[in-house]
């Protein structure tokens, strides 16, 4: 409830210095912790004048409701950044100033 669909164009892109954990599997029983900068999306809606924080899914908001993007956690912190940097110029290139679909909850704000 409280949530809809509205379009979205991307008014910035860009990584935090801040780096965040995640942690991987290296076996059955082990686990390891790697770390990833944050990539935030920033949009405005067709709903509100007010910019917004793009998520990917819910699940990834919980996770990390300051990032717009959680790599898949790889062992290597370097991995982490060139995916991430890779997500970034998707977002800069690919989608650029193309409007786009996106869905909001009032309640996740």
């Amino acid at each position: 409830g409280g949530g809809g669909s509205a379009n979205c164009t991307v008014l910035a892109v860009r990584q935090l210095g801040e780096r965040f954990s995640c942690t991987f599997s290296c076996g059955a029983a082990c686990r390891g912790t790697a770390r990833y900068p944050c990539l935030q999306v920033l949009v405005r809606t067709s709903r509100s004048s007010v910019p917004a924080l793009l998520h990917e899914d819910e699940r990834q908001l919980r996770t990390n409701p300051k990032c717009s993007y959680i790599p898949p956690c790889a062992r290597d912190d370097q991995e982490n950044s060139e995916n991430v940097t890779y997500k970034q110029k998707y977002w800069k290139e690919k989608v650029g100033a193309q409007p786009f679909t996106c869905y909001f909850n009032q309640h996740l704000r």
